[in-house]
């Protein structure tokens, strides 16, 4: 008996350490901590994880955004609360909603936040949490019992091989030489109409978001929603990294003049959370570019 309990004991230990919240993070000047809500995650369902940092009042400070790497897990949403100051030392607090499709046992996730300055940026990194995973999988025997007893049926072969051979040449040939006539029309007009589908599709969900800007709902995560669209779009479109690039790497582009400053306006707008009249415009802008770049790649396409 006292054999058994020692071992559900040391069982048990691993499942106690995922429950007790880790120590926060003391820096020179700020604090902060991250950790996980609950104590065990499913495959594929998001669980909250809560971050928090205190500073001094003239720092700028950014958290991170869904552009952050979250590994092993995946990015699903994130919400933001505002700011609070009191005495000279400001907090700030998000949770992100992870998800993950790993199966290991016990999973890490690590976040940082950046002090931006006037001369450089600086990343200070919240410690890590990890939680449980919880497998939902049941193990199969090793061995299945089949049941014994059954009435079998013997079925007829007969097989007209010389008829079916026929029917296989004769369309294997219409197959080969309909692919030859048709083949490269069909796949410019599968690739163009796929282009003007997802074109469509991008703008309408491209003029919901900036209807919530111009009507002053963008003091919340539009501003985010929207570059983030824009970009995927024009990744998906080109073939470049827009998501991974920060506006400073995209001023590289030789196109750059024509977007550089909707982007720092959005920047603005998304890190200092200073919306200004001409964000919309701005916006409209970043709009005439993308389309612009869908009709040379229709141009493109129809050479």
């Amino acid at each position: 008996m006292r054999d058994k309990l020692t071992l559900l004991f040391f069982t048990m230990l691993p499942l106690v350490g995922w429950s007790q919240p880790p120590a926060p993070v003391v820096g020179d000047s700020w604090q902060g901590s991250l950790r996980f809500v609950e104590d065990s995650v499913w495959v594929g369902y998001p669980t909250p994880v809560v971050l928090t940092v205190r500073y001094p009042q003239d720092w700028q400070v950014l958290l991170p955004d869904s552009a952050a790497s979250f590994g092993p897990f995946e990015y699903d949403r994130h919400d933001y609360f505002p700011t609070q100051t009191q005495a000279g030392i400001s907090f700030d607090s998000a949770v992100y909603y992870l998800a993950t499709f790993e199966v290991d046992e016990v999973q890490a996730v690590s976040l940082p936040f950046q002090v931006i300055s006037a001369n450089d940026t600086a990343t200070f990194w919240l410690g890590t949490d990890s939680i449980g995973f919880w497998d939902v999988v049941v193990p199969m025997p090793d061995t299945l019992n089949f049941q014994t007893g059954e009435l079998l049926v013997v079925l007829d072969k007969e097989f007209n091989t010389p008829y079916a051979t026929v029917i296989f040449i004769v369309v294997a040939v219409l197959l080969v030489v309909l692919s030859l006539l048709f083949a490269k029309p069909l796949k410019h007009w599968w690739k163009r109409q796929r282009l003007q589908r997802q074109h469509e599709k991008w703008l309408e969900r491209l003029d919901q978001l900036t209807g919530a800007l111009a009507t002053g709902e963008g003091r919340g995560t539009v501003p985010e929603q929207w570059i983030n669209h824009w970009k995927k779009y024009l990744e998906q479109l080109e073939g470049r990294p827009y998501t991974k690039m920060t506006t400073r790497e995209l001023a590289g582009f030789p196109e750059a003049k024509d977007f550089l400053n909707a982007l720092k306006q959005f920047d603005r707008a998304i890190y200092g959370r200073r919306i200004t009249p001409e964000l919309p415009q701005e916006a409209a802008r970043l709009r005439g570019y993308a389309v612009g770049r869908y009709e040379e790649r229709l141009q493109h396409l129809d050479q």
